[in-house]
C-alpha cells in the first residue's frame, strides 16, 4: 500500500494505519506478509496502534494476524490484541446464545426472520466468534409480524423500547429504522421491519424486499437470508451511512472485503450494478466499494467503476473516520444538522417544509418526555425553551465544524 494517503501532517504515523488496513485482511497473502515485516519495523508509537486497534474493533483479527510477529513487537501491545479477542469471544458467544433462544421460538411461531449484519457474518464469513466484534443483533422480520414478536419477546423476559419519531409527519415520511429495541441480560436487539428509508439510498419496497431471500440452517435454526449481491448492497448502504455520520465503523470496511473475497468466484458483478441503478444506490455503494478498493485492495472489476468519479474530499473523510478524528463532540453534531438539512431537501413543497420544521423544533410530548427523561405529565414548557437553546447551540457548533474543515 501507499504511504502517501497517510503521509500528510494531519494524518501522521503513517505505518500505524497501513498496518492496521493490512492486518485487518483474514487471508493474507506471501506479498502481505513480507509488507506487514516492513511495517512492523516502521512503527515507533505502538500506544496508538494499540488504540486505534480497540476503537476501531480491529484488535481481535490483528491478534490472529500479528502473533506470528511476537518478537517484533511490544508485549503490551499483544496483550491488548488478546485480551479484545477474549473479551469479544466470551460476549459473543453469549449473543449467538440469546440469538439462537429467540431464533427457535420465531420458527415456532412462524416468524420469519433475517439476521442482519454482524451476526450473520461473524459465523459465515470470520468462521470464528473471537474475531468479528458484535455489539447487538439485528434481526429483520415483516412489518405484519411485528405485534405477535412483541408479545412473544415480553413473554421472555425482554424490555422493549420503542422509538419515538419527534413529529407523525416525521414518522410517517422517514419511519424508523428500528422502531423496537428489546433489551435482556446485557444483550441488546434492534427489531427492523426495513432496510432503507427514503433518505438511506435505496429505493426498495418491503414486499420487494423479501422476494429477494431465500431459507438457509444457521444457528441451530432456520433464517431468511439475502443472496450475496443484496447483502453486499446492504453493508454498503449501512456503512456508507455511518461514514458519513463521523460514525466509527472500520470494520464494516472488513465486512465488505471479506463478503467479496469469500464470493468472488461466483459473485455477479452485472446483476450487483444492475440492482444498484434500480434501486437507486450506485453512487453511494461506489464510493464505500472504492475505498475497499484501495486500502484494501478488494478485487472489484474496474467496469463496475464506469462514470465514478472520486474526489479529494471522499478520501480525506474516510482518513478521518480511520484516524478518530470524526469521533470529535463537533463532527457528530455537524452530522445531526445535516442530516435533519437532508431531510428537510427531499421534502416537496413548503407546507410539507413547514411541517417537519415545526415537528423538529416542537416535538410530541412523549418524544420530550423520553429526550429529557422526564415523568409523563410534566410540565413540558421549560423543556421547550431549553430544547430551543439547545439546537441553536448544535446549528453554531455544525458552523464552526464545518468551517474548519473548509481550511483543512
Amino acid at each position: 500500500m501507499s504511504t502517501s494517503a497517510f503521509s500528510g501532517q494531519s494524518f501522521g504515523n503513517a505505518a500505524v494505519y497501513e498496518l492496521l488496513l493490512l492486518a485487518s485482511k483474514l487471508h493474507l497473502m506471501e506479498n502481505d506478509r513480507a509488507e506487514i515485516v516492513a511495517l512492523v519495523s516502521k512503527i515507533n508509537h505502538w500506544e496508538l496502534f494499540a488504540q486505534r486497534a480497540a476503537g476501531t474493533h480491529l484488535a481481535p483479527i490483528l491478534h490472529k494476524n500479528l502473533a506470528a510477529y511476537q518478537e517484533q513487537i511490544p508485549q503490551n501491545a499483544l496483550s491488548l490484541l488478546s485480551n479484545s479477542y477474549n473479551q469479544v469471544l466470551v460476549r459473543n458467544i453469549r449473543l449467538y446464545d440469546s440469538f439462537g433462544t429467540m431464533l427457535r421460538k420465531l420458527n415456532t411461531a412462524e416468524i420469519d426472520c433475517v439476521p442482519l449484519k454482524g451476526i450473520y457474518l461473524a459465523e459465515k464469513l470470520y468462521r470464528d466468534l473471537g474475531l468479528r466484534h458484535l455489539s447487538d443483533i439485528d434481526v429483520l422480520i415483516r412489518s405484519k409480524d411485528v405485534d405477535a414478536m412483541l408479545v412473544l419477546m415480553k413473554e421472555d423476559g425482554w424490555w422493549v423500547k420503542k422509538a419515538e419519531p419527534r413529529s407523525r409527519f416525521e414518522k410517517e415520511e422517514f419511519s424508523p429504522a428500528h422502531p423496537y429495541t428489546f433489551f435482556q441480560n446485557g444483550v441488546t436487539v434492534e427489531l427492523h421491519t426495513h432496510l432503507y428509508n427514503r433518505n438511506e439510498g435505496a429505493k426498495i419496497s418491503e414486499e420487494e424486499l423479501w422476494k429477494l431471500t431465500c431459507q438457509e440452517n444457521f444457528c441451530l435454526g432456520v433464517i431468511q437470508q439475502f443472496g450475496s449481491e443484496m447483502l453486499l448492497q446492504h453493508l454498503c448502504l449501512h456503512l456508507h451511512k455511518h461514514l458519513d455520520g463521523n460514525e466509527l465503523k472500520v470494520l464494516n470496511f472488513c465486512d465488505i472485503h471479506e463478503l467479496i473475497e469469500t464470493h468472488q468466484t461466483s459473485f455477479d458483478w452485472y446483476y450487483f450494478r444492475t440492482a444498484c441503478e434500480k434501486y437507486d444506490c450506485l453512487n453511494k455503494v461506489s464510493e464505500i466499494l472504492w475505498i475497499c478498493s484501495k486500502h484494501w485492495k478488494t478485487e472489484i472489476p474496474d467496469s463496475f467503476f464506469l462514470n465514478f468519479n472520486t474526489n479529494e474530499a471522499l478520501e480525506t473523510k474516510f482518513l478521518r473516520f480511520l484516524t478518530g478524528e470524526s469521533a470529535k463532540i463537533a463532527q457528530k453534531t455537524q452530522h445531526t444538522v445535516s442530516r435533519s438539512m437532508d431531510q428537510l431537501k427531499q421534502l416537496d413543497g413548503p407546507l410539507s417544509k413547514l411541517t417537519f420544521i415545526l415537528g423538529y423544533v416542537f416535538p410530541r410530548p412523549v418524544f420530550m418526555y423520553r429526550n429529557f427523561n422526564l415523568k409523563e405529565g410534566s410540565w413540558l414548557f421549560p423543556w421547550y425553551v431549553l430544547r430551543i437553546l439547545i439546537l441553536s447551540q448544535k446549528m453554531i457548533l455544525a458552523s464552526i465544524s464545518k468551517i474548519r474543515n473548509q481550511f483543512r
